[in-house]
């Protein structure tokens, strides 16, 4: 397990500038308050998920924060104290001492933020026709960032498939093709160029279905088939488990609620399965520092050149 002693603290890496007007608010990158290193051996490990999924509780342990042999015996809703804090707007980062950079983010098209916008009542943004674009476009933009600059990125959700979240991160992978990879990018890149695209990162995605009622390994392989399928063409399916000559299906875990049999080794397996994982390399070796310079240029180029009012009218016909 990493370990993320009593003194880690996660800080803010995107952060929402808090204006007057909500509606004016807009999200900004932080340099980070780390100590960061030249070290070019690390992993960037990112989370995504709907609010009230488990997308906390699953970091918690991806983090070191909870250790899978002190697991609660009984469900609880008490979180671990050292986790990153819920209900969060903008991204949070932390590092272990073995070289794994975290990222939470928060949670997609969340209540909490959506009540916060919901508090201003002047005129929208250019382009913006109610609230929930805004806060669409909003989930976007860090979706897109997150696939942009992790390794490895865990997707959350209940144990219910979520069809409308599958096709939102379709609609975010589209976006993400449209940044190049964060190792090309120099100081000044305002937009990203042909060259740079041929060159486009695609990170490892990794499903997590969680609060499952029973311990059923079939189902984790039912749902691998069905997600292979729904993303066969994306993005997404360029790093897949082998399966035969057929092609390749997409990791799945299933976490059971807290108190089933067999919760600890699901856990574990999970754990192991992102921790260990071989990472995606970047077009060149960037170390901590570089990547988190380049970090900085990904946002810009989020935030400021991707066209996400146009896919947010795409996700509309959707109703994510």
């Amino acid at each position: 397990m990493p370990a993320l002693n009593a003194t880690t603290q996660w800080v803010k890496l995107v952060a929402l500038t808090k204006e007057q007007h909500p509606l004016q608010s807009q999200f900004t990158f932080c340099e980070p308050k780390l100590h960061l290193t030249d070290v070019e051996a690390f992993k960037v490990v990112g989370v995504l998920g709907r609010q009230e999924v488990g997308k906390s509780f699953v970091m918690s342990y991806l983090s070191g924060h909870t250790e899978t042999d002190k697991l609660p015996s009984m469900p609880s809703t008490a979180l671990p104290t050292a986790l990153p804090p819920t209900h969060s707007s903008g991204v949070d980062l932390a590092i272990s001492p073995e070289h794994l950079l975290f990222l939470d983010s928060q949670a997609l098209f969340g209540p909490h933020h959506l009540s916060y916008l919901m508090s201003d009542d002047s005129p929208f943004p250019v382009g913006v026709t109610s609230y929930e674009d805004l806060l669409n476009i909003q989930s976007l933009q860090i979706a897109a960032f997150v696939l942009s600059v992790c390794h490895i990125v865990v997707v959350v959700q209940d144990v219910m498939p979520d069809i409308k979240l599958w096709q939102w991160l379709s609609a975010a992978d589209m976006l993400r093709s449209c940044i190049p990879d964060m190792s090309s990018i120099t100081a000044g890149t305002s937009s990203a160029t042909a060259d740079s695209l041929a060159h486009a990162f695609s990170p490892k995605i990794v499903f997590v279905f969680n609060k499952a009622a029973e311990c059923d390994c079939s189902r984790a392989e039912h749902l691998s088939e069905t997600l292979s399928t729904f993303f066969e063409g994306s993005q997404f399916a360029r790093h897949t488990n082998k399966r035969g000559e057929s092609g390749g299906v997409l990791p799945v875990h299933t976490i059971p609620r807290a108190g089933a049999q067999c919760f600890q080794s699901h856990v574990e397996a999970l754990v192991y399965s992102v921790l260990s994982t071989s990472v995606v390399p970047f077009a060149r070796p960037l170390s901590q520092r570089e990547w988190a310079r380049n970090a900085a240029r990904i946002w810009e180029l989020v935030h400021r050149t991707l066209p996400v009012a146009e896919y947010n009218k795409i996700l509309n016909k959707i109703s994510v």
